[in-house]
Parts: C-alpha cells; structure tokens; sequence
C-alpha cells in the first residue's frame, strides 16, 4: 500500500516523515519507508475526521443599539458568505454579558469591544469593501490560483539533466544564485531522499528539504 498512501495522501506522508523522525530519536531506533506508511495512515485518518467535524465558522452581530443597523450588517453577511458562516444572531452590547459565547468563533461588531475572550471585528455600521475583506480572512481564505505558486525565473523546460542528481544540483544552483536558498538547502533535500523518495510516477517529483529552510514557497 505505500505507493498508494504516498500519491493519494501526500500530505499525510510529509507529516509522518517528521513524525517519524522524532520517534526515532526519541526511541532510538531507525523509523524505515515503511513504518512512516504506517504512521501516514493513521495521521490520514486523523485528517478526513477532521474534515468531517469541520463547520462553517459561527458569528455574532454586536451593535451599539438600533435592530435594523444590526439587521443590515446580519442580511448583508448572509449574503456575502453564504454557508460558510453562520450568523447564530444579533444583541445590543448592554446584553452582551448575558450571551453564551462558547460556541461563538468571532463577534462582528459595529463599536469597539474589549472585554471578552473571542475574537472582535470591529467594522462599520454600513459594511464596505474593507470590512467585508477583513471578515472574510476570518472566515478562511479563498482557494488560489495554481499560478500563484509558480514563478517564471524558477521554471525551466525541456532541459538535458539525465539523472536525479543532475536535476537536483541544476535546480540547487539555480536557486542560490536567486539568493533564495543557502548552501544547506541541497543537504537537506538529500537527507528528505534517503527516508523516502519524493517521485510519485508518471515523471513527476516534488524534491525539497527535510526540514523548511525558507520563509517562501517557491
């Protein structure tokens, strides 16, 4: 099953490879390919039961009074956001302490509130743009572009490297002359080979460290 789980939860794998890595130090012992297989499926389990628990994030409107501004903001929220928040309701800020916030993520409120212990959003009574934007990083950020992860000086095509260490040394140096990475980086995506190799078939490889050795993703 090891390929399988490698190509279809990647991530999982990426994650029991460091979990590995950690149990082996700590049992001193040697965490091989397939014992992280192992490791891999239970985190992969652990990753669909999360998305299975995951809600749409719950809000409450806060307004200094006045039922229809709050009415305003709760209509134009519902609008915006759909299911992917849900706005349990609105109260005046006098009866906030009086409101169960445990099951609230974040208030939405039109004045400024310091006194509880979940996030506030303090927007204004006529919603814009920019109080619509900072919402709806709360909420989650929206899905990008696959573009977005590709830069056009780190993307090369059609060259003649025959072997694995060919392509690697190329795109390692490459990389330094950008100034992205030091002269550790091809260190580290060698010791990530030697636990388990990062090409999945069909000619395609995803090559990096074992550990993150920069601030961006390239």
């Amino acid at each position: 099953m090891l390929e399988e789980i490698k190509k279809n939860y990647s991530l999982a794998f990426e994650a029991a490879i460091s979990a590995g890595i950690t149990i082996g130090k700590e049992m001193e012992v040697e965490i091989d390919e397939n014992e992280v297989g192992y490791i891999a499926l239970h985190i992969g389990a652990a990753i669909e039961r999360r998305k299975l628990m995951s809600e749409a994030k719950r809000c409450l409107i806060v307004c200094a009074s006045g039922f229809g501004t709050a009415q305003l903001i709760y209509y134009k929220l519902k609008n915006q956001f759909g299911k992917e928040l849900d706005v349990v309701g609105t109260t005046e800020y006098y009866k906030l302490r009086d409101y169960n916030l445990n099951d609230i993520d974040f208030i939405v409120s039109s004045i400024p509130i310091s006194d509880v212990l979940v996030p506030v959003i303090q927007v204004n009574a006529i919603l814009g743009d920019n109080d619509l934007i900072k919402i709806g990083q709360f909420v989650g950020e929206k899905s990008h572009s696959i573009n977005t992860y590709f830069d056009e000086k780190l993307t090369f095509l059609r060259k003649k490297n025959q072997t694995m260490e060919e392509v690697l040394s190329f795109l390692n140096d490459e990389l330094i002359k950008e100034g992205l990475v030091d002269d550790t980086f091809l260190e580290a995506v060698y010791e990530r080979e030697e636990i388990a190799p990062t090409s999945y078939g069909n000619f395609v490889a995803i090559p990096h460290p074992i550990t993150p050795k920069t601030e961006k993703l390239f």
